[in-house]
Order: C-alpha cells, then sequence, then structure tokens
C-alpha cells in the first residue's frame, strides 16, 4: 500500500491505495482508504504527509518479507509433498532468462522491435512475428550461438517462450528478411546511437577487413550454387553500362531486358571482377582455413567501438578493391562529412588512400616502416628526434612528425600527400624481438629434421636462407635480413590527412546549417587514435569467439548476410551492455557477460494458487562467475579474508539486470513477481513457461 496525493488548487485530497491484479493477471490499483484534506493533513505538523508515505513504505516492505517467506514455505512444501508422492528422478526444468537483459537493449535503447515491426508490415507479406524470430536468433547469439537449427531446437528452454510459433521456415525467412531490410535497418539504429552518443561519435570511424568460413568443404562454383541477387546485379551492371554508353542498345530487348547471348566479352569479364557471381569461395583466410570456403566482413565502428556498418562479399574478392565499394556506400548511405578514417596496413594502396580524399574523407592509415627510403629510414632510427609521449616514463616511447610527405605508388603518377607520424616504444621493440628470436628458432629446428622450404616468402620462411627460390634444403638464417628487421623493432609509422572539405558548388543547397570543421590532429594525438584500432580487431574477436561469427552453416547467400547481420546486431547488444556495466563501475570481460547471461536461469514448479489453479512458482538459480579468475596464486583462505573484507565483489546476473533496468529476482517467486522483475506480463502460467516445458513438469 502506498499514499498519494490527488485533486488541484485548494482541493488536494489524500488517498490510501493498494496495487493489485485483475483476473487477467493484469496491474491495476484501487482504493483503500480516503484520509481526507492535505491542508487539514498538514496543518499541525507540515511534515505529516511525509511520515505517513514513510509509515506506509515500511508496511510495504514488512508485506513484501511476509510474502516472499510465504512463498518460501509454499515451495517447501510442494518441495516436500513431491517427495513423499513422486517416484520420479527427474530434475527440475531449467528456463533460460537472461535474454530478457538483452530485450531491454533491443526494444528500449535501439526501438528495433518498433522498427521491424513496421519493416514487416510495409515491405513484406510475412504472416509470423518476424521480430520475435530476429530478435532470438540474435540473443541465442549471446548466450549459446549455435546454427539455426541448433536455435530452433532450444528455444522451448526460455522463460516467456521468445520464439514462440516460430518454425525453422521461418528462421531462414527471417534471415532472408534481414538481407532485404539490412540498409534500413543499420540506419535505425545509427539514428538511435546518435541520439545516445551524438553525431560525434563518427568524427573518426574505423575500417577493417577479415573473414569467415562455412562447413561446407565446396565453393558455391564448385556447387553452382549462384548469388540470390545475382542476375538482378548484372542487370543493374548493364543498364549503368548503357546510360555510359557502354553497351549497345542491341543488348536489351523492347522491354529493356537484358539479352545474356549478346553481352559483349569485356563486359562479361567485367562482371567476372566484381565477383558478384559466387559468394562463397576460397580466397586468402586470415586464419588458414585454405581447405574451405570463406566470405570477406568489411566492418565499420564509432569512435565508442560500436559497430555502424557492414558489408559481405566474396571470398576470392582483394580487400583492396573492397574498400572502395564498403566506403563509398557508407558515404552515399549516410550522407557524412568531416570523417577519417582509420584502417590497418592492409588496405594501405596509394589508390585507397586517393578514393578517400577525393570522398572528402580524411584518413589515418598504418605504413610498412620496412619500405622506406634509405634517407628516410635513417631519420627514423635516429631517436633523438622523437617527442616523448610521457617525459616520465621513457618505456611509453615516444614520436615524430613529417609533413607534406609523399607516398608514391607502383603505379607511374601514383602519389599522395600526407603527414608521416613515426613513433618508437620500448615495449613494442621487445615484442618485436622475441617474435623475430622465435621465428629464428624455428628456422633451426627445420634444419636439424632436414626439412625443405618451397618458394613463399611469407613468416619464418622469409628469414630462411636458401641457394634459390626452387624447393630444396634450408642453409641457414639469412642473418642480413635478421639483423636489417632487428633495428626495425620497436618502430611504426601512419599516414594522416585531415579531411577535405567540399566544394561550395559540390554541398548541398538544402543544407541548412553547416557541421563545423574538426580540427586537424596533432602527432601526439594521430597516434593515441590510431591505438584505437584494436577496438575493431576485438569486435572481429568477440564475433567469432563469443558470437558464433563462424563456422557459418548457412548456404544461400542471402542467409550468409542476414547470418552476419544478426552477429553484428549481437556485437551491439553486448558492447551497450557492457557500456552500461562501465557507467556503473562494473568491468566484466565480453566472454564473462555473455556466460552470466547464459546461466541465469529459474527452476520451475507446480503450485497450486489462492483460488486452487494450477500455477508456476521459480526459484532463482545462477552459476556464478569465478573468484579465483586473476588470482589464481592465491590459496582459498587468502580469498576468503579478501571477500569478508569487501575487496573481492563477484558480479552476477543482478549487476546485469540493474544496468538495464530490470530488478533482480528473489531466491524464489511467483508468477507475478517474476513477471514484474522483468517488466512483463504473465497471464497465465503457460505464458511464463513454454507449452512444451510446463507439460513435462
Amino acid at each position: 500500500m502506498y499514499v498519494v496525493k490527488f485533486g488541484k488548487g485548494k482541493n488536494v485530497y489524500v488517498r490510501l491505495m493498494e496495487g493489485y491484479r485483475d483476473s487477467q493477471g493484469r496491474p491495476r490499483n484501487r482504493v483503500v482508504q480516503n484520509l481526507g484534506r492535505y491542508d487539514d493533513l498538514i496543518k499541525d505538523d507540515p511534515d505529516a504527509f511525509e511520515k505517513l508515505k514513510a509509515q506506509y513504505r515500511v508496511k510495504g516492505q514488512v508485506k513484501k518479507q511476509a510474502t516472499q517467506q510465504a512463498r518460501q514455505t509454499e515451495i517447501a512444501r510442494v518441495l516436500a509433498l513431491q517427495s513423499d508422492n513422486c517416484t520420479s528422478t527427474a530434475p527440475l526444468p531449467l528456463l533460460s532468462y537472461g535474454h530478457y537483459v538483452l530485450k531491454q537493449i533491443w526494444d528500449e535503447d535501439l526501438a528495433l522491435g518498433r522498427k521491424i515491426s513496421y519493416l514487416q508490415k510495409t515491405q513484406t507479406n510475412i504472416q509470423f512475428d518476424v521480430n520475435a524470430a530476429i530478435s532470438f536468433m540474435s540473443f541465442m547469439k549471446v548466450l549459446d550461438p549455435c546454427s539455426v537449427l541448433g536455435s530452433l531446437s532450444d528455444k522451448d528452454n526460455f522463460i516467456g517462450d521468445p520464439a514462440a510459433e516460430i518454425t525453422l521456415d521461418d528462421f531462414y525467412h527471417s534471415l532472408s528478411f534481414l538481407k532485404q531490410c539490412k540498409d534500413d535497418l543499420m540506419q535505425w539504429v545509427n539514428r538511435q546511437m546518435d541520439k545516445k552518443f551524438g553525431k560525434s561519435r563518427a568524427s573518426m570511424v574505423f575500417y577493417d577487413v577479415t573473414n569467415a568460413y562455412f562447413e561446407s568443404a565446396m565453393t558455391d562454383a564448385e556447387r553452382g550454387y549462384e548469388q540470390v541477387d545475382f542476375v538482378e546485379n548484372v542487370a543493374e551492371m548493364a543498364r549503368i553500362a548503357r546510360e555510359n554508353n557502354e553497351l549497345d542498345d542491341s543488348c536489351f530487348d523492347e522491354d529493356g531486358n537484358v539479352i545474356a547471348e549478346a553481352l559483349p566479352p569485356e563486359f562479361i569479364e567485367a562482371i567476372a571482377d566484381e565477383k558478384i557471381q559466387y559468394l562463397r569461395m576460397r580466397g586468402p583466410s586470415k586464419e588458414h582455413r585454405f581447405d574451405l570456403p570463406i566470405v570477406s566482413l568489411a566492418l565499420v565502428i564509432d569512435s565508442n567501438g560500436f559497430p555502424m556498418d557492414f558489408a559481405v562479399y566474396a571470398g576470392n574478392d582483394s580487400e583492396f578493391k573492397t574498400m572502395r565499394k564498403s566506403i563509398e556506400f557508407f558515404k552515399r548511405k549516410y550522407d557524412i562529412e568531416n570523417v577519417t578514417v582509420s584502417a590497418d596496413r592492409g588496405v594501405n594502396s596509394v589508390r585507397n588512400l586517393q578514393m578517400l580524399q577525393d570522398l572528402g574523407f580524411g584518413f589515418l592509415v598504418a605504413q610498412k616502416v620496412s619500405q622506406f627510403s634509405e634517407s628516410l629510414n635513417k631519420r627514423m632510427l635516429n631517436r633523438d628526434l622523437y617527442t616523448p609521449f610521457d617525459p616520465a616514463d621513457p618505456e611509453a616511447g615516444g614520436y615524430q612528425v613529417i609533413k607534406d610527405w609523399t607516398k608514391t605508388g607502383s603505379r607511374k603518377n601514383e602519389k599522395v600527400q600526407c603527414t608521416l607520424v613515426l613513433t618508437y616504444n620500448e615495449k613494442r621493440r621487445r615484442r618485436d624481438e622475441a617474435l623475430l628470436n622465435v621465428l629464428r628458432s624455428i628456422i633451426e629446428k627445420k634444419i636439424a629434421k632436414g626439412e625443405k622450404i618451397g618458394p613463399r616468402k611469407t613468416g619464418w620462411a622469409g628469414l630462411a636462407k636458401v641457394a634459390d627460390d626452387k624447393e630444396q634444403m634450408i642453409l641457414g638464417v639469412d642473418e642480413e635480413l635478421f639483423e636489417k628487421r632487428r633495428r626495425l623493432c620497436g618502430y611504426a609509422a601512419l599516414v594522416y590527412a585531415e579531411p577535405r572539405q567540399q566544394d561550395a558548388a559540390q554541398e548541398r543547397t538544402d543544407r541548412q546549417v553547416q557541421e563545423p570543421k574538426l580540427p586537424a590532429l596533432s602527432g601526439q594525438q594521430i597516434a593515441h587514435a590510431y591505438r584505437r584500432q584494436s577496438r575493431i580487431e576485438e569486435c572481429f574477436r568477440i564475433m567469432k569467439h563469443s558470437l558464433g561469427l563462424r563456422p557459418m552453416y548457412v548456404r544461400n547467400s542471402d542467409h550468409v548476410r542476414g547470418h552476419v547481420t544478426v552477429c553484428v546486431l549481437a556485437l551491439l547488444l553486448v558492447r551497450l551492455l557492457q557500456h552500461k556495466l562501465d557507467e556503473r563501475g562494473i568491468a566484466m570481460s565480453i566472454n564473462a557477460i555473455c556466460r552470466t547471461l547464459k546461466n541465469a536461469s529459474v527452476a520451475v514448479l507446480k503450485t497450486t494458487s489462492a483460488e486452487g489453479q494450477e500455477d508456476a512458482s521459480f526459484l532463482s538459480c545462477e552459476r556464478r562467475a569465478s573468484l579465483r579468475k586473476g588470482r589464481e596464486r592465491m590459496s582459498t583462505e587468502d580469498l576468503l579474508q579478501e571477500l569478508t573484507k569487501g575487496r573481492i565483489k563477484a558480479h552476477g546476473i543482478a549487476d546485469l539486470m540493474q544496468a538495464v533496468g530490470l530488478e533482480p529476482l528473489p531466491q524464489a517467486c511467483s508468477r507475478h513477481e517474476l513477471a514484474r522483475c522483468l517488466r512483463t506480463r504473465f497471464g497465465s502460467p503457460m505464458e511464463a513457461v513454454p507449452p512444451l516445458c510446463w507439460h513435462g513438469i
């Protein structure tokens, strides 16, 4: 019960209210007692109203404790009754509820349920609940990543039956829906993120490419599986070529359709170069899975480490070429300006840097130090020219800036003007030297075994000394090359250019307010900014190892892109959850978050309600995180002492629930109490417990 004021002006009254649930389980409020006029109540004591509220607040807490005690007594009675009358040795079923934490972010922070429902209504004739299917697949990537079939098999083990009536075909249709509506969804997500973090989060974006392999050993070309939209893409390429006078009208019929046999050989070659016919192909695998087909994934994240957008390309497509496609599409889609693109040296080519400048972007890209001229190499090795990052910490290293440096390409007249920033770090030197020594030991072991070497020049083989390029015995370590690489240990380089301002003639005429030009970065800011490039590498690791990006089990190209979309949405969910925890001063890794959500469960008991109807009660269960992580050399006694003194705190599901605005579950709770904690409504036991699970209790 609680006390409230109602009325306006001089006619303000005080009432005693209580909450209850009607026969349908819906929350309601009713008047218990009218306590008179407010001014009469505070006439003799101005604090009378607040005291009255505190009085009933205490009574409410006492009632809550009594209810909880009665619930525990009832559960104990039911357990004793089951022990006396039941001969079954089957354990009580456990249902997961960690997905409700993710659902809060899905619905409240990103409003994805609303957007997906709108897209389903306006762009498809799908009859099942697409949002339920997509959200469940995204939650499963966090809780227990597996195939679509595996997700379907596990869907009856969750409180609230989140994927009720969703079939296997529905899940696959949802993947196709994601491919179709991916651009609309990512634009919507970025608008929601802009509201929370501001548009300045995209003043510097980080770009990188990885790849993911499939369980199937055969490529799409070997199986004859063309991409679902291959024909449409060819028709679009032909239409553009016709507009540019690159194709004759004879290549089209009267209705404007492409006549395949009339296409010239050079256009067919252009189609092949675009790699749009087959998706799952063998290519340079970053995980050395050359035996399996792969796809390439280009990802863009903001300065906070949140994914912004992505693109999926054929496994045999070059990341040098796909960067242009990705960045051009990114600019066209979001109409952005004053953005600096950060990337690793894997995409550092003059053509790519020129492309970024032509689009008005700045760039911050790693540069190989082994390709410098002799004079520049001499300047780089001169430690006296470096400005310390932190004069009080020699280990932090330093930097030097070379403005108006010209980077040249492999072709004639390929060059780009930029700022070159050289850095040195003592820790990096020790790491690089340790790696060199490992490569030396590998070569020495292979010499001892009498192994031969092929023509490859990567990894340890690049330091091996042989008579010629043919496969033969290893003679030893190339000491001259080894010493050259040892001198470069600890050094790194970056190339930087600030974003270009668009000419007035090129600016959009409908833009009312121009965005302010961002100041150019200093050398130290450039070096520190590039360190955040590791965040996108971390995103790839999370998607691969924690969210089930690979291996992929789907074949259809639309389903492949839908699967990647699910993984990116799952990444955004856990990143946002981690951010909410950070705001509360709680440090949890992504692995710990996923494990905690997976272990959050309740045991289900069949009980009898006050009206004599069958109902459900729940016991909260959780496998707690290990207190020994990071303290493996401490004894149990020392750990207990630290725990008693409050120096160690094991974070669990309660912290995650509070971070998103949910109330942690009590040890024992009724169906209505469970619904209240999860901010939902369960009108009947089978709305809380999936029917197949309820039937088996």
